[in-house]
């Protein structure tokens, strides 16, 4: 086995890490193979200042800086950088860098680098989910906030309000449970209608039907919400209170209006029931609930018709960009 030098080098370009050695002048003096690899560039090209031409433009000004400051004061730094590989990729590197010395006199620094380019993007990734969390929490307080305000004001008696508040805050759980099961980003609209119809899944009562569609968070929380009080509705007054009565809830792929705009129309349709009177004459809590959520919180619209044979509900549903 070589000595000196020629051993540390058989070392380092065996190592399973990117190597580099600088001298107190803080010119770069060796790179080990790994580090000749990942940037297809020879010693040569990257000795002295060279490295640095691999370095994205974006992150040079505060690498050199921290490399400079580290080096006059003679201490250890870690930092995070761009550097380009040879297929011109830019990939995120972890650079720790200690300085050494021989004899007791300062003699430059080692330096290891190691690609934590997936790390990095799975940090943002969770960064962001938490971001995302934190609204949704935030907007799903406002949502109960509301719904009790809104319950409480359209219930003459206690008994009345723990029944209704306690129904909402379970259809506003099922709609979390379906943005659970796909990562809180989104979720499938027939997911977010099958978990808000589930407590009143009749053999037989209830038809759904669609093509698969992804809904974002808000609007799978807003139309959870609206088919609640839908299918509460149709429980005590509509088709779902008669064992004759059917529900058929029924939606197609996006279609654009004549601005431009993409929506998707589900439509709410029963039939079998007791015959409908006709529109109230005041808007309940249900008709505000539908007409606000899907309104306010996502943009989309609703339209009831009270037909005699039995109440017809179409919602339409802004199509996010790049979704079906």
């Amino acid at each position: 086995m070589p000595d000196g030098d020629a051993r540390f080098r058989v070392l380092a370009d065996n190592a399973p890490v990117m190597v580099w050695r600088a001298d107190p002048g803080k010119a770069c003096d060796f790179f080990n193979k790994p580090w000749l690899d990942f940037t297809g560039r020879s010693l040569e090209e990257e000795m002295g200042f060279g490295w640095a031409e691999g370095v994205h433009p974006e992150d040079l000004d505060r690498c050199i800086a921290i490399y400079t400051d580290a080096f006059d004061a003679r201490r250890d730094f870690s930092m995070q950088y761009r550097l380009r590989r040879h297929d011109g990729v830019y990939r995120w590197l972890l650079d720790n860098g200690r300085p050494y010395h021989v004899d007791g006199h300062f003699a430059g620094y080692f330096g290891s680098c190691i690609d934590v380019t997936e790390m990095k993007q799975a940090l943002d990734q969770q960064d962001a989910l938490v971001a995302e969390l934190t609204h949704r929490i935030k907007n799903t307080l406002a949502v109960v906030v509301a719904m009790a305000d809104q319950t409480r004001r359209h219930s003459p008696a206690l008994e009345e309000f723990h029944p209704r508040f306690l129904g909402r805050l379970h259809a506003l759980s099922r709609a979390h449970d379906a943005l659970f099961r796909q990562g809180w980003i989104g979720t499938s609209l027939e997911l977010v209608v099958r978990e808000a119809l589930a407590p009143h899944m009749e053999p037989g009562q209830i038809a759904i039907a669609g093509p698969p569609v992804q809904l974002p968070a808000g609007g799978a929380v807003a139309l959870g919400i609206a088919l609640h009080e839908l299918a509460t509705n149709a429980l005590k007054h509509g088709a779902l209170s008669t064992p004759a009565g059917q529900v058929r809830i029924a939606w197609g792929e996006a279609e654009a209006d004549a601005a431009g705009r993409r929506w998707h129309l589900l439509r709410w349709e029963e039939s079998g029931g007791p015959p409908v009177p006709g529109r109230p004459s005041r808007r309940g809590m249900g008709t505000r609930l539908l007409e606000g959520g899907l309104g306010a919180q996502i943009g989309g619209t609703v339209d009831l018709d009270f037909a005699p044979a039995g109440l017809r509900c179409a919602m339409r549903l802004p199509a996010p960009q790049g979704l079906a």
